[in-house]
This record gives C-alpha cells, structure tokens and sequence, in this order.
C-alpha cells in the first residue's frame, strides 16, 4: 500500500486515518465546503500519486454531530476542470469522518439495502389513497428509483429537460438530484452537466447523497446533505447506468457498463480496488450486492455471468447463468438472509424467455426458473420464503426460495398487450407486494390484487418502501406517495 507522504503524519496523529492509493486511474475532485470544526484544521497541499490519478481534497459539510472528525484545509494541484456545479481547483475545509453506514430505518439504495432484498420491516399501504404528490403535470423525465434516508427525505434524479445530445454531453444535458421532505416539499435541487438513465441515489446514515452518471466521462458524485458537492469521481469514461451500493462497512460499490466493479472510499471518494469481471462485454451497469456477513461482494456482467468478488476484489468464483446464449444480465442480483444468490437473466430479444438463478455462497445451482418473458428486474427476497420477480410480458411471480416450485402468479393485460414490468417489485412485512408496470401500480396478497392504481405511468422506476410504511413510486418525474 502507498501512503500519501504529504500530510500522512498529521492526518495519522489527528484522526487515524491512513490515505493510501491503489493502481487506478480515475480522478477524484472535491468542492467547497463549511467546517464547524476550525480548531483542528492543518493546511495540506496534496499532489499527484504514484499511480497517476488526480487527487483533490475539499467538499463537505461539517461532519453530523454523531461523528468524530478533523478538518483538513488542501490546495489542488494536477486536477482537471470540475463538471460539477461548484468547481474550484482551490478548495476549502474538507471534514474527514469514518466511513457512513446505509441508513439503517428507511430506504437507503436500490431495492432497500445491500443485499437488495426488496422487502421493508413495515407493512406496506393497504388502500390507493395518495398522501401527496412532488413534482408538476409536464415532468422532466424521471426513470431510476427513489431513495429515502434516515430523517425521511426522499431523492430522486432525474433529467432536467429530456433526452440529451452527444457524448460528452452537451449544454441541453442536464442531470438533477431533488430531495423532497417527509410531506413533499422540495428541500434542495442539485444539478450538474451530466446525464441519468435508470440511476438510483444511495444515501448514508448521516445524508450524504451519491449518485453515479453515464455521459462524459461517467461518474460517480457525492453530494452533502445540505446539497452541496462533496467529491467527483470520473470512472475511465464508460457508462454508469446502475445503482451505487453501500456496503455494510460504509464502502461504495458501483459497476460501469464494462462489467468493472469498483469499490469506493465514501470519505473522499479514493478507490480501494477495481476488478473487471468479464473485460470488453457489454452489460448493464446494475447495483452490485453484499453478502449478509459483509464479506462478498456479488455483481454480474454481459455475457451472462455472476461474480463474488473477495473484499479485496479479488475473484472468489464466477459461474454462468442459465437462459439463452445471447444472455444480458439487465439488473442486480438479490441475496437471501441464508445467503443465496438470485439472478434474473434474460436475452437481447425482448420477447425471449428467460431465468431466474437460485446459487449457493459457493457457487453451486440449486435450481432455476423459466419464464414466459424477460426479466429486466431484481428479484425481491421475502422473510417468509418466497422469492418475487416481474417480467416484461405483465406476469409477476412468487417462487418458493427452498426450490423454485411456483407459489402463485399474476398476469396484467393492458391496452397494447401486457403491461411491462420494468420495475423491481418490492415487498411489505405483511407479505404484500408492490409491482409497478409501464401503466400503472398493483398491491398483491399472494398473487390476488388488494388494490390497483391504473393510469400512472411509472417508467420503469423501482419503488421505495419505508419503514414509516410511506410507498413512494415514480411516474415520469413526480414523486407520488402513498399511506
């Protein structure tokens, strides 16, 4: 391990921390920030690593009071010109805190936590009626899933102004970050030159906000709780259409469109390791998951393969995934509470049928479920053994986790054939399921529909469940909440 040799001793004796580089080569930029600790500040210059990347120390705001921290004051060298809205190549207070855990008490990432479960300690809303609605009739547009942190702000990213140009992105791509209270009032917007697909937030326990983008350069962003930019980490220029993770350590895992999986420091965005899973094949960028214990890391890649990766990112096993031979993984896999695996895999035809995967830790099949479509979703894990999946034909399934036998299914028509599920469903303490499709929203108890609410269309976003019991769903921009 290489330490940075400017300021090492100081930031040793003031906090503990050790900065160390790896071999990678993304650079990492940090914005201005406010420190409430100015008594312990010492002023660094940092430089360029051995390794070539560029770092620059400054974003924040002051640490949450539940944190300890020292201030550090750093002027950069060698960094390039910042994207985000509060560039400055001279930089402020940057406070320097251990690593922040996911939001243990509502919705911090995709599909609820590191193992993408998809299933909240709550019981859902048990009738349609709509709490309140963000956002206006004419929204920007809005695909990716909602997040909710520890005091009950909600994030959602969205594009500004629709589709955008070229690559790099030109000045019509926008890409925003909006938190919006507990009652639906908007709390801060954040926006930056950049575009957003299908990416979710992910937000720690004390509200810092990270969010990846697939224009440019493709990067990773980590935003303070006050909406400020904290760090910016340009990711060797591919697509970021997945989901940041955050790993039971407060680790950030993010895959880019060339099935690399990168670990992230959370504290100033330093890259602990990269690992390309299956070098040159195309996939989709999903959420990569963590193992119950914290000590695999598991991530699929194009070409139909899944990866558990070591903590140190180093290669445990990998194994292929049944379904046709043109497989593309389309989203994340999910992790039961005993530890196994879940796939979903489908091919490139939209009307191939495709599988879900049921592996052990090791690796091992333990059995595989065909479908009559394609699955472009994650699987939900429920605590009372059943595993839930949505497929692009309007059929929604629940398998029994021990052997994939079928414990009930539901099948949705709409105006133009079946309605496409596009979405991850999501799943209640009571055992209700929330599906969204393309039209509309669907509450089932197994398998029987509880409560529907027609027209709304959701582009493909995965909804939030909170512990609070709020379900927070996506349509096009609004931000709709229901209980």
């Amino acid at each position: 391990m290489t330490i940075l040799a400017i300021g090492a001793a100081i930031l040793a004796a003031a906090s503990g921390l050790v900065i160390a580089t790896g071999h990678h080569r993304p650079a990492v930029q940090l914005g201005t920030a406010h420190s409430s600790s100015p008594d312990t500040t010492d002023d660094i210059t940092s430089g360029t690593p051995d390794d070539g990347s560029s770092v620059t120390l400054g974003a924040g705001d002051a640490a949450a009071p539940s944190t300890t921290s020292t201030t550090l004051r750093a002027t950069a060298r060698s960094s390039t010109t910042s994207s985000t809205p509060t560039s400055s190549t001279t930089v402020g207070p940057v406070s320097v805190t251990s690593p922040q855990k996911a939001a243990p008490t509502e919705w911090p990432m995709f599909m609820g936590g590191p193992q993408h479960t998809g299933q909240s300690p709550a019981a859902g809303p048990q009738t349609s009626h709509v709490r309140w609605t963000y956002g206006d009739s004419n929204p920007p547009e809005a695909r990716g899933a909602v997040v909710v942190g520890s005091d009950g702000t909600a994030y959602l990213a969205h594009g500004a102004n629709g589709p955008c140009g070229p690559i790099p992105p030109g000045p019509s791509c926008v890409a925003q970050v909006d938190a919006v209270s507990s009652t639906g009032q908007r709390r801060w917007q954040w926006t930056v030159n950049d575009q957003v697909d299908r990416s979710v937030p992910a937000v720690d326990d004390a509200g810092n906000v990270y969010l990846t983008t697939d224009r440019g350069t493709g990067s990773l962003f980590a935003i303070t709780p006050a909406g400020a930019t904290r760090w910016t980490l340009s990711l060797n220029g591919h697509y970021l259409r997945g989901s940041v993770t955050i790993g039971t350590d407060g680790t950030l895992y993010v895959q880019d469109s060339n099935s690399t999986v990168f670990a992230v420091r959370a504290i100033d965005g330093h890259v602990l390791w990269e690992r390309a899973t299956n070098p040159g094949s195309i996939g989709y960028a999903g959420a990569p998951a963590v193992s119950p214990d914290g000590k695999t890391v598991y991530a699929t890649s194009g070409g139909g393969l899944l990866y558990a990766l070591n903590p140190g990112g180093a290669v445990r096993w990998s194994v292929p995934v049944s379904g046709p031979s043109n497989a593309v993984i389309a989203n994340a896999p999910s992790v039961g509470p005993d530890g196994t695996i879940y796939v979903a895999a489908g091919g490139s035809s939209g009307d191939t049928p495709s599988d879900i995967d049921a592996f052990s830790p090791a690796g091992s099949i333990k059995w595989h479920f065909t479908s009559d479509g394609m699955f472009e979703t994650t699987p939900a894990v429920t605590s009372g053994g059943l595993v839930v999946a949505a497929n692009n034909m309007g059929t929604v399934v629940g398998l029994h986790a021990a052997n994939g036998t079928v414990a009930w299914t539901y099948h949705s028509d709409g105006d133009y054939g079946a309605n496409f599920y596009l979405a991850s469903p999501v799943v209640g303490a009571d055992g209700t399921v929330y599906a969204a499709n393309q039209f509309g929203l669907v509450a089932l108890k197994q398998g029987s529909v509880a409560w529907s609410a027609a027209g709304i269309p959701t582009g493909g976003a995965t909804p939030a469940l909170t512990r609070s019991g709020r379900l927070l769903v996506v349509r096009l921009g609004q931000l709709v909440a229901y209980g």
